[in-house]
């Protein structure tokens, strides 16, 4: 199951609302925003409060951070011609591409065989950025992190090539929300889906918690239509944060 549009619509309702800095799609190429503290758009901002950035495909932007220094990070998916890799872009304060970052601002990743999707972005105390999202790992989609170097390289000091992937449950996983502890571990938060039997969840509702490992599991029993014999694929949901490192 292709899940990337699966949070398009609630996680983008909320940026609006609650962002200043907002990635959106328009023309499928990501796009960043500036408004004004009055809500206008800022025209310091590559001179009219708005950029889009061409990766070369159908790209999509979808988190956003501000550095220390003022720079915005935008992560999303590019397409590559095939599939979607991650995608990174870095704009000085003033809208323009940073050159600093990858030499031309900015970066794309290919984690796994097939869709790579990145969705969540977050700024390190030490200027790294780490992004979350999903990785086709030819079956279906695992959590996936990756972890670049203020210049825009992988950091190979995470898990030794920059990238890791956590399949959760027998189906489909991904990460939607990242943050860093003062501690700096990295924690996600996303769903996983997979399939039970109905003599699994015929007895009602019912809400456990377990904790196994650096992963907090919460499962949620939910009880079919008295009148339906048919039990779907979501007939139990499981919604995951870890901490991966």
């Amino acid at each position: 199951m292709d899940t990337r549009f699966l949070f398009h619509n609630v996680r983008r309702a909320a940026r609006l609302v609650l962002l200043i800095i907002l990635a959106g799609l328009l023309a499928f190429q990501p796009l960043t925003l500036v408004l004004a503290a009055d809500g206008d758009l800022d025209t310091s901002f590559d001179s009219d409060g708005k950029v889009t950035t061409n990766f070369g495909g159908s790209d999509a932007a979808y988190a956003v951070a501000v550095q220390p220094d003022g720079k915005i990070v935008v992560g999303g998916y590019p397409h590559n011609g095939s599939n979607y890799d991650f995608g990174v872009a870095r704009y000085n304060s003033n809208g323009s591409l940073d050159t600093t970052f990858h030499s031309d601002g900015i970066v794309t990743t290919p984690i796994g065989s097939g869709n790579d999707l990145g969705y969540g972005i977050a700024i390190q105390s030490d200027g790294k950025i780490v992004v979350a999202g999903l990785s086709h790992n030819g079956s279906n989609y695992d959590f996936a992190v990756v972890r670049y170097n203020t210049d825009g390289t992988l950091d190979t000091t995470f898990h030794s090539d920059g990238i890791v992937t956590t399949p959760i449950g027998s189906g489909d996983d991904g990460g939607c929300g990242i943050a860093i502890q003062s501690d700096g571990k990295i924690v996600v938060a996303g769903y996983s889906y997979w399939t039970l039997d109905k003599s699994q969840v015929e007895q009602g509702s019912d809400l456990h918690f377990n904790r196994i490992g650096g992963i907090i599991e919460v499962w949620t029993f939910k009880r079919p239509h008295p009148n339906s014999s048919s039990f779907a694929r979501n007939s139990m949901r499981r919604s995951i944060s870890g901490v991966m490192r």
